[in-house]
Parts: structure tokens; C-alpha cells; sequence
């Protein structure tokens, strides 16, 4: 369970939040932190300011109101990390926004938004923490849920190094693991799936599955079912479902669960079938989750295209990392060369470029089809995509490789997800094939071919052919693609794609 999309995020609002947050690390002196926030709070969000109502009160007075607001919201580490609300006054009690009025003439009637009730407050507080003082927080009160959120805040935002402390103390052997680590468990076994940290997962894995708690060992079978299925070891995966079953009976995600794997063990109508049977069922129980209901509905007429669909969920934050650091890659810019050779000519990227795509080389291992094929299918790239994308983070040169935008190209592809094409898949085709126009700004394509033969330049031919080949098949452009098809027929007249029909 996550909070909803972050309502401050690029917001002046969540800095406000985050210099709370280390005030209130100093000082939890009420009147110190109202009289900081009055002077300090319209410097801070000056966008807020200027829409304060001047009617309505002065600025001092909005931010001690706010400040009040923020203060009763805010876990506080003195107090185990629970919230600490100040207490109201009496209505004829002088008011304690520091206004000097009656409560009943001031604060009385100012509730707190609903906003910062539903908000993770918990996120700033952990901001302003060490990482050595995460050790501690298994022995606190600390809310569970809103611990997650920061946890996948921090992974969506590339953080997985402060992510992984945080959640990893909570499954130490002194540890008394119960129901309530479940969402953490789930979490941490994404996140060593998504890193590559196999061992650490087994072990997780073995530890969650010793717990006394009979309902969180369920849910450490449902993943080892899961992983079991996934490496074809299907007999082993239906006994470790049936014993979750036996302890935890009533648990909805079994469904979901059994659906999948029928469906992996190709079992499709026995898959339709189950599906029909929880859903009539699943509609009679009082507040069931549309998402479980919207799933079985589609299983039951296809349960394939579902599963292949829901499988990429393991990724989601790696696909939105890649998305946002394609938002904001670099303008493009020339860094190959042209060696002219017999039969043509052969892209030959320069010594700034060559460095970085062997460092790419190294973490990503690229996989390249083979002959003229446009796509090799493997998921499993994503796998270790933190160790990539935090390549590409540190080194946005590697935006302007034509190898690199190849290999992110057919890893987007290889997921399958036709909702991926327009915001992954196709700006990742459009930048490639711009980078390939850029250096060739200087290049005599009349005179000069770029061969497929020469397997330097198959990056950039296989980007463009995968182009072609998507505006004809998937977006029925046919002016587009006559006009990028003939461009390709040029640079590699030998038509090794075969798109001169």
C-alpha cells in the first residue's frame, strides 16, 4: 500500500515541508518553530504568498495557522515517531497560533486540510535521518505503511542505496518478524529482484518463510510459488500455493495468484474457469477492490493478454526512472565520425564517447539479435536496471549513443506493453533516429553508403529499420514511412531489412 502521487511534488510546498522538518529535528518548541514559519514562511513558498487573501489576514497569520497544521501532522522522533498534536484550548483560552485572540475568535473553525492527513509527512522526517539511525526505527511505532511509501519514493527517485537501509534493519535475526513487515517484505524483494541481489533475495526469502506468523509465511509462499513458476519448476510452485492456501484461506490475493499460474502452466480455460468462479464470488464481499474485480473480469475472456500485461509491474520503477531521465536528456549533439572504407562508410564514435559506451558495455551487457533481427525478446535487462540507469544519471553522454539508444530501444520493446509505445518506446525510436541524421549532417550519402555489413553501424540502421517497421505496422503512417524507408534505402542500399516492396 502506497500514498496517493506525491500533491507537492515540484511543489514549493514539499521544500517548505522538508526545512520543517529540520526545524523540528533542532527544536519541537512550539513557539519557536510558529514565530520561525511566520518570518520564514513567505520567503520560502513565495508562490503561496502572493495568493494569500490580504482580507483574510496578514501572511504571519496564514503561516502560523499552516505551521499549526504541518506541527500536528508531523511524526516526531522524540515521540517514538508518532504524531503529537497540541492539545486545543478551552474556547476562551488564548489561542495557540500566537495570535494573542481567543480561541473561539481565531483558530476555532480552521480545520486541517485533508491533504496533509492523507500526505506522508513521514517522507521529511526520514529526509533530515541519518542512515546509521534507520537501525533503530524496528523498535519505534513508527507507521508501517507511510515507512513503505518513503522507502518507494526514495527508489522512484533513484535512491536505492538509502531505500535498502531503510528496509533491511527491520529483518535482522533479532527482529520478531509479524504480519505488519509484510508490505516491507514485498518491497525489499522488489527491489533485490530489480538490483540483482539474488543471494540477498533468497535469503529473505528463507528468513520470511521461518516466521511464527502464519499469515506473513502465506505471503512469503505466494512469492516463492511465483519465482518457482517462474523457473519452470511448476510442480514445486503448486505445492508452496496449496500450503498458502492452508494458512491463509481467506487471503483475495490467492485468486489473482492461482489465475497467473494456471495461465503460465497454459492451462487457459481451466484460468478462464477459476477466474468466472471468483468473480461471481468476489462480487458478493463488502468492500472489495475494483482492481481485483476489473482483473478477473479480463481473465475471463483473456487471461493471457492480462498476465503479459501485469507482468511487467516488477519494473515500474525503473520504466518511470528511464521515462523521467529521457524527459530531461540532453540536447543532440555529434560525437561519431564517418571512416570511409570500401563498400561505404562506417560510424566510429570519438575517445569522450568510446569511454562511456564501455562502461555501458560492462553494467548492461548488451544483447544484440542476431542476422537482421530487430528485437531479442529478453526482460531481463530490467532486472538490473538500477545499475544502468544510475550510469546513464551520472553520465548523460550516453544519450548521444547510438549503441546506447539501440539497447534501451529493444529493452522498451521487449516488454510488450502497447501503453509503453508513445511514452517510452517511440522517443526512444524518434532519438535515435534524430541522432543518426545529426551525424550525418557532414556526410555524403550520394556518394556514400552506411552497410549493414560493417556491424559498427547496425545500431543506428537497426533503430532506423525498427522505425519503419513500426510506422507501417503499428501507427499506419504511410506518408512517414515512405519518406523514412527511402531514407534508409539510401544509407544501405543493399536493403538487408527488406523494405523495398
Amino acid at each position: 500500500m502506497y500514498y496517493d502521487e506525491n500533491p507537492f511534488a515540484d511543489n514549493e510546498l514539499f521544500s517548505l515541508l522538508d526545512s520543517v522538518a529540520r526545524v523540528l529535528r533542532k527544536t519541537t518548541d512550539i513557539e519557536y518553530f510558529l514565530n520561525w514559519i511566520a518570518e520564514a514562511g513567505p520567503v520560502l513558498v513565495p508562490d503561496v504568498t502572493n495568493q494569500i487573501d490580504p482580507q483574510a489576514g496578514s501572511s504571519s497569520m496564514f503561516f502560523r495557522t499552516l505551521g499549526l497544521q504541518i506541527y500536528n501532522a508531523m511524526p516526531m522522533p522524540e515521540n517514538d515517531f508518532q504524531i503529537c498534536p497540541l492539545p486545543k484550548p478551552g474556547r476562551n483560552e488564548i489561542c495557540f497560533c500566537g495570535s494573542g485572540l481567543k480561541y473561539k475568535k481565531c483558530c476555532l473553525n480552521m480545520e486541517a486540510p485533508d491533504i496533509f492527513q492523507q500526505y506522508n509527512m513521514l517522507r521529511h522526517v526520514l529526509d533530515q535521518a541519518s542512515m546509521k539511525s534507520f537501525a533503530t526505527l524496528p523498535e519505534s511505532k513508527i507507521d508501517i505503511h507511510a515507512l513503505v511509501d518513503t522507502a518507494y519514493q526514495w527508489l522512484k527517485g533513484g535512491d536505492t542505496k538509502r531505500a535498502l537501509a531503510l528496509l533491511e534493519p527491520w529483518f535482522k535475526p533479532q527482529v520478531k518478524l509479524k504480519l505488519k513487515h509484510s508490505p516491507l517484505f514485498d518491497l525489499l524483494m522488489d527491489i533485490y529482484l530489480e538490483t540483482g541481489k539474488q543471494k540477498k533475495r533468497n535469503k529473505l526469502l528463507i528468513r520470511v518463510l521461518q516466521s511464527d506468523d502464519k499469515l506473513l509465511c502465506a505471503d512469503a509462499l505466494q512469492r516463492k510459488a511465483s519465482i518457482l513458476m517462474d523457473q519452470g519448476k511448476h510442480k514445486a510452485a503448486w505445492e508452496s500455493f496449496r500450503e498458502a492456501q492452508r494458512l491463509d484461506p481467506d487471503n483475495l490475493s490467492l485468486a489473482v495468484l492461482e489465475i497467473t499460474m494456471l495461465t503460465a502452466s497454459g492451462s487457459i480455460q481451466q484460468a478462464k474457469q477459476r477466474a468466472q468462479f471468483c468473480l461471481v464470488r468476489f462480487r458478493r464481499l463488502p468492500d472489495i477492490s475494483p482492481d481485483i474485480l476489473e482483473f478477473l473480469e479480463a481473465c475471463v475472456e483473456d487471461p493471457e493478454a492480462v498476465i503479459a500485461r501485469t507482468s511487467i509491474m516488477d519494473f515500474n520503477a525503473s520504466i518511470d526512472r528511464l521515462q523521467n531521465l529521457l524527459s530531461k536528456a540532453p540536447e543532440i549533439a555529434s560525437y561519431y565520425e564517418i571512416d570511409l572504407y570500401e563498400p561505404g562508410g562506417m560510424l566510429s564514435e570519438n575517445e569522450k564517447l568510446f569511454s562511456v559506451n564501455e562502461q555501458w558495455e560492462d553494467i548492461f551487457q548488451p544483447i544484440k539479435p542476431a542476422l537482421v533481427h530487430m528485437q531479442h525478446g529478453e526482460k531481463d535487462v530490467w532486472i538490473h536496471a538500477e545499475e544502468w540507469l544510475t550510469l546513464l544519471e551520472k553520465n548523460p553522454l550516453l544519450w548521444n549513443s547510438l549503441d546506447v539508444l539501440d539497447d534501451l530501444v529493444m529493452a522498451a520493446d521487449a516488454l510488450e506493453v502497447p501503453e509503453l509505445n508513445f511514452l517510452l518506446f517511440d522517443p526512444l525510436l524518434n532519438r535515435a533516429v534524430a541522432l543518426l541524421e545529426k551525424n550525418l549532417e557532414t556526410f555524403d550519402a550520394d556518394k556514400h553508403s552506411l552497410p549493414w555489413l560493417m556491424r559498427e553501424n547496425r545500431p543506428a540502421l537497426r533503430s532506423m529499420a525498427r522505425k519503419v517497421f513500426y510506422l507501417l505496422h503499428e501507427r499506419d503512417e504511410p506518408d512517414e514511412f515512405i519518406q523514412l524507408a527511402e531514407r534508409l534505402l539510401h544509407l544501405n542500399p543493399t536493403d538487408n531489412h527488406g523494405n523495398a516492396f
